[in-house]
Order: C-alpha cells, then structure tokens, then sequence
C-alpha cells in the first residue's frame, strides 16, 4: 500500500483463510483538532485490511476502539472494545476511500467527546433527557426529551463537507418527529457551531411548543374564516 501509510506487510491468516494487512497509523486530516485527533488515534486499537474468499474482489477492512467516550442501549455495542467495518472494491480508489471514512470518524468524535462530558455526569440536567441509542463511530443516534421517544442520527458526508441530522420516533408507525418542522434549520445551525450539547439543549426545550404546533390543523375549514383585528378597519 503507498501513498505514505506504514503497515506491516501481507501476512496469511490463521489456517491460510485469507491475507491479512495491517495498517501501523492512519492519516491525519486537517479539519479536526490536534486533541481530537491523538484521541481518536489513541482510541484506535487496530486497523486490518482483509482478502477473504476466494473471490478477491472486495477487502474488508476492520477498525477495533477502546474506550469508547458514550454508552449505548445497543446490544450490539456492549463491552470494552467496538469493531467498525468498511468495505472498499479491490480495483477501487481505497487510499481516497479510506481518507474519506476516517474523516468521518474524526468529525463525528469531536462532538462526541464534548456531548460525552455532559451526559456522563449525572448532575447535568441533559443527562436525564439524553440516551445514546447507538453509536458506531461512523453514525450516532440519540434518544431525547422527557419520555425519549424522539431520535436524531447524526453523521458527517465527506463528499459534501457536512453534517447531516435524520429525525425519527420510538415505538409509533405513525407519529412523527415534531423537528422535522425545522429540520434544515437545526441541520444547517449544527453545521454552524457543531456542537451536540447545544442541538439536545435546543431539542429538548423546544420539543414540547413543537408538538403543540404541529397539532394545529393545516387545512381550512368550511364555514370558518380568519380572524381580523377591528384595527385594520378603522
């Protein structure tokens, strides 16, 4: 592998299953602060790309973290140490790939890392109106609000250098996130100061005039007409 990434040669896998290669570091980008990157690389317990099958066509790449700055619910996602998988076509540009999805990673972690400081602390109000339903390094998905129904995922698209905010609910087919109101606001807001703590602070004090106002009815009325202040008239 080139362009200035160290690894440590080809190996076989145990049984001669496939090729194994792994990575010594993996690059530095300039968009994410030098705390947040020993951080993440600190984090990083390994990186391995591998050929398996007998097909060769694709490697499959394994990121493995430790300490992991949130808790999720996720059955998935318990234990000391978390796995995140790529996969990139053998004949594609993997380096340019792979630059992209550590990017990602890094982005997200710097909004983590601060969200992290504040609902790990239990006397922090945000805590108790806060969950992390999951978090794979490359997409983070919290519950919030007094009953937790509502979520928001949030993850970075490196081909458009920004943040992207998905709104959904718990437990309903039918009812909806009532921020789905203001969703490009808060998307583009968050794209602004990129700070998770202030998004759930705004989230969460505004969750319930929100609903309020998406109980309103959209659609005229026969018989009804607007209400007209005697002022205009006069």
């Amino acid at each position: 592998m080139e362009q200035n990434l160290p690894f440590q040669g080809v190996q076989v896998e145990a049984d001669g299953i496939g090729l194994v290669l792994k990575l010594c570091s993996l690059p530095g980008t300039p968009s994410i602060s030098e705390d947040t990157r020993t951080a993440v690389c600190n984090a990083l317990l390994e990186c391995s790309f591998r050929l398996l099958g007998r097909s060769h066509l694709h490697w499959q790449v394994q990121l493995l973290f430790g300490n992991c700055p949130v808790k999720s619910t996720s059955p998935k996602e318990q234990g000391p140490a978390r796995c995140m998988y790529l996969r990139y076509e053998l004949t594609g540009p993997i380096v340019k790939q792979l630059h992209h999805d550590w990017k990602a990673v890094g982005m997200l972690y710097q909004p983590v890392l601060e969200l992290a400081t504040v609902i790990n602390d239990p006397d922090q109000p945000l805590s108790s109106l806060v969950e992390v339903r999951s978090y794979t390094y490359q997409k983070l998905t919290l519950q919030y609000g007094k009953d937790k129904t509502n979520t928001v995922t949030v993850f970075w698209e490196s081909r458009e250098s920004k943040f992207h905010l998905l709104l959904a609910v718990v437990g309903s087919a039918t009812a909806s996130n009532s921020h789905m109101l203001v969703h490009h606001q808060l998307q583009h807001e968050f794209n602004a100061h990129r700070s998770l703590v202030r998004l759930l602070q705004n989230m969460c004090d505004s969750q319930l005039l929100l609903q309020a106002i998406s109980k309103l009815p959209i659609t005229p009325a026969l018989g009804l007409s607007p209400q007209v202040s005697k002022q205009n008239h006069q």
